[in-house]
């Protein structure tokens, strides 16, 4: 690896304190569901994940710019979706109503 490498990389990443951020955000969620906390609105949880995804999705992309000098859309996609496909299975093979 490069010296420019490291840099981006110590730059774009890992962010540990953005995962307190969304425990907060799914709990503001989830209370809002089982109506534990009725002046809190869940939208207001929903609001704060969007957002702390929007910033690190752009994180991701601003690293892969600076790293190899553009954004390839389809191979970003691609990896998101491996990333998102097991947990994805499992929730659709635990909760399809065709298994009994």
């Amino acid at each position: 690896m490069t010296a420019h490498t490291n840099q981006t990389r110590a730059r774009f990443g890992y962010v540990s304190g953005l995962d307190g951020l969304r425990l907060v955000a799914v709990a503001i969620v989830i209370a809002a569901h089982y109506q534990l906390v009725p002046y809190i609105p869940g939208g207001f949880g929903v609001s704060i994940f969007f957002f702390i995804s929007g910033f690190l999705i752009t994180r991701l992309m601003l690293a892969e710019e600076k790293t190899y000098g553009q954004i390839a859309l389809g191979r970003f996609y691609v990896r998101r979706f491996i990333r998102l496909l097991p947990p994805l299975a499992l929730m659709g093979t635990s909760q399809c109503p065709c298994w009994r």
